[in-house]
């Protein structure tokens, strides 16, 4: 696996509740392509939370169990916090995202729909689409 990148929860999220057919065609893409794809703990903890009441108990724990054992998941450390604090990120939990995928060696890029979001971002930033016709280019 050369090519590693960070994945946001949102894009998760249009995958789980089939909203955003670009974000599924990321994932297919990145497979065949042996894109290596992380997560923070963050993440796992947010689908959980997202995702609770839409489907049974035991799918929603098959769903995360599969979300670590196919996906790298990347530790935040008190580091990673405090470069979020003091940055100029104006959403907390997006700063942490990324610090925590900023810390990881060889991270190529963040994946995500709300790229503004990350317009402070020192990775550089891609929607699930854009990601997509980047690897059909290479």
């Amino acid at each position: 696996m050369s090519r590693k990148v960070f994945v946001d929860t949102n894009v998760f999220l249009d995958v789980i509740f089939s909203r955003h057919q670009p974000s599924a065609q990321f994932f297919r893409a990145a497979q065949e392509e042996s894109v290596g794809l992380c997560v923070s703990l963050k993440t796992v903890m947010d689908l959980d939370y997202f995702v609770k009441g839409s489907f049974p108990k035991e799918q929603l724990k098959s769903m995360l169990n599969d979300l670590v054992t196919l996906h790298q998941l990347l530790p935040t450390t008190k580091q990673n916090v405090v470069d979020a604090l003091s940055s100029k990120f104006s959403d907390f939990e997006d700063a942490v995202q990324h610090f925590t995928a900023l810390a990881e060696p060889g991270m190529e890029a963040i994946i995500t729909r709300n790229k503004r979001d990350y317009r402070h971002s020192r990775l550089p930033v891609y929607t699930p689409d854009e990601f997509v016709r980047m690897m059909k280019e290479l």
